[in-house]
């Protein structure tokens, strides 16, 4: 149990720590073959990327780990609870991307101020 517990432990902070190696290990690869607009441009993406990110997900996947421990024992509500999480997600990704097919265009240049770089 103690050794599943460490190597599980090393696991997830080695996992926590690979996006920053990422950023650390590209960011000047980034800067020697990207100009300033570009480079500024990316960080931009990454940055709403990341708002949006935890804006869209609603909660949904706390809530469902919350559910989860009410309906675990219960096979036949626990499909229920897994098909109306999916079933959510579905739906939300489809409105988000048509609102993003007809609308994302106007929000994107009105985010960054700019028509042309898109």
């Amino acid at each position: 149990m103690a050794k599943d517990l460490f190597k599980n432990s090393i696991l997830y902070t080695v996992l926590g720590f690979l996006p920053l190696a990422f950023a650390f290990i590209f960011t000047p690869i980034y800067v020697n073959y990207m100009d300033e607009k570009e480079y500024g441009l990316l960080n931009l993406f990454l940055l709403y990327s990341g708002i949006f990110t935890i804006i869209l997900n609603l909660g949904i996947s706390r809530s469902f780990a919350y559910l989860y421990w009410d309906v675990y024992k219960s096979e036949k509500e626990l499909k229920k609870l897994i098909s109306s999480t999916i079933t959510l997600l579905l739906i939300l990704q489809l409105i988000l991307v048509l609102a993003s097919l007809f609308f994302g265009e106007s929000v994107i240049s009105k985010i960054t101020k700019s028509d042309d770089d898109f």
